[in-house]
């Protein structure tokens, strides 16, 4: 095995499947932060995988400019990720350099990389024993799905926050994406709050089949996927579904150029078991307020400061008082421990409020806080309710991409509790 590549172009081809390798892996799983390297005449075929996720990548000089790779001998390595992407940032990025074996060196040998004037300036990595396994790739898919790369990516990373992170309610640690003929909702939630992403257009999803298609993506495995993602320049990405194939798991392919990555461990009785949020997104609420968001900022960052360390330290819940005056048309936060802030916030009615009873409820301040950290800070939000006991709807500003040909909504939703 000896190949030739320059080393920024290499090292940077690299990052995807190093991020697999070594992202929420399996405890005790054998391939989890390890790189397989198939070198081959006219590519590197790389592979990792951390246990739920699995990645093949291509990494040629068809596909990475300035890779400069010029396979001398074919063969298979397999070394720790971390090992592989610290020695490469240990030699200067312009450098070209050359990648051999030395099969007395160690255990089972090692990879010897030179570089520098006449190849003076060494370093070295072990081999491993084992090489990296990747799992049957499914021929066969229930159903699939292609979508625009970008769009994709910004609209799954604005809900990812909100996926739910508690193993007794194994059904909110996965983020849905339905899918309908123009228009996909990317939702996540914990049970108590849940935000949704709409995307409207006509050219960014291709369908086969038409109406409703849903996929679920588990929790551990989305910072990977996101992050591979974010690396690639591909315009239009696949995503495949496989269940109950004789030769292969349980699977979610997502296809990319030269890349493939394969999710698995996932419980696909979730698509059927989670909440049908929709209902309460959809709802149409007799009371609907407009606010400015801006004016939020400090009055949810005095009550959050309510929330020191002594009511961390005794894990108090931090359920805060709002009380709207339609009378006086504004609205109040309350927070009573053992520090107090009380905030006054003016708002309009929307035309299309049908109540104007005055409601006092009582919500958790982590919630709260949410509402100003969604990426708007002008304009207006629509905060919407039925009652007292029932949760709060917040709907952002419109969006619309006009180069993408996209309308964007967010919203999200909180539960509530009586006073």
């Amino acid at each position: 095995m000896n190949f030739e590549v320059n080393n920024k172009q290499f090292y940077d081809s690299l990052k995807s499947v190093f991020d697999v390798s070594v992202k929420n892996t399996t405890e005790d799983f054998d391939s989890a932060e390890k790189i397989t390297m198939y070198i081959k005449d006219s590519s590197i075929n790389v592979t990792a995988h951390s246990g739920t996720v699995a990645i093949i990548q291509k990494i040629s000089n068809e596909n990475t400019d300035g890779l400069g790779y010029q396979c001398i001998e074919e063969g298979l390595i397999t070394v720790q990720s971390r090992n592989l992407m610290s020695t490469l940032e240990s030699i200067p990025p312009q450098e070209k350099i050359k990648v051999f074996l030395n099969k007395t060196d160690g255990d089972f040998g090692s990879l010897n990389l030179t570089f520098g004037q006449n190849n003076r300036d060494s370093q070295t990595i072990p081999l491993l024993k084992s090489e990296v396994f990747i799992p049957e790739i499914s021929k066969s898919f229930q159903q699939e799905i292609e979508i625009n790369k970008e769009i994709f990516h910004d609209a799954f990373k604005k809900i990812n926050f909100a996926v739910g992170d508690e193993p007794t309610r194994p059904k909110y640690m996965y983020a849905i994406v339905d899918c309908y003929d123009d228009q996909v909702d990317f939702i996540t939630g914990s049970g108590a709050r849940f935000v949704l992403n709409t995307i409207e257009g006509k050219t960014f999803l291709k369908k086969n089949k038409t109406g409703k298609e849903r996929f679920i993506f588990p929790r551990n495995s989305i910072p990977s996927l996101l992050s591979v993602l974010n690396l690639s320049n591909d315009e239009n990405i696949q995503i495949k579904e496989s269940i109950g194939q004789k030769n292969s798991p349980d699977q979610i392919l997502i296809k990319l150029a030269d890349t493939i990555i394969v999710l698995l461990g996932i419980d696909f009785s979730v698509k059927t078991q989670y909440s049908d949020v929709m209902s309460i997104f959809k709802q149409d609420h007799p009371y609907k307020l407009n606010v400015h968001i801006d004016e939020l900022l400090f009055p949810l960052k005095g009550i959050r400061a309510t929330y020191n360390e002594d009511c961390k330290r005794v894990k108090q819940i931090h359920n805060v008082e709002l009380d709207f005056d339609f009378q006086k048309s504004v609205f109040y936060f309350k927070a009573d421990f053992q520090m107090k802030s009380s905030r006054c916030i003016g708002f309009i009615e929307n035309k299309e409020n049908k109540l104007k009873d005055n409601i006092s409820f009582r919500a958790n301040s982590a919630y709260l806080k949410e509402i100003t950290q969604m990426g708007f800070y002008s304009g207006d939000i629509i905060i919407r309710f039925a009652s007292s006991d029932k949760p709060v709807v917040i709907d952002y500003p419109e969006m619309e991409n006009s180069q993408k040909l996209i309308k964007e909504n967010l919203s999200l939703f909180f539960t509530t509790s009586k006073i």
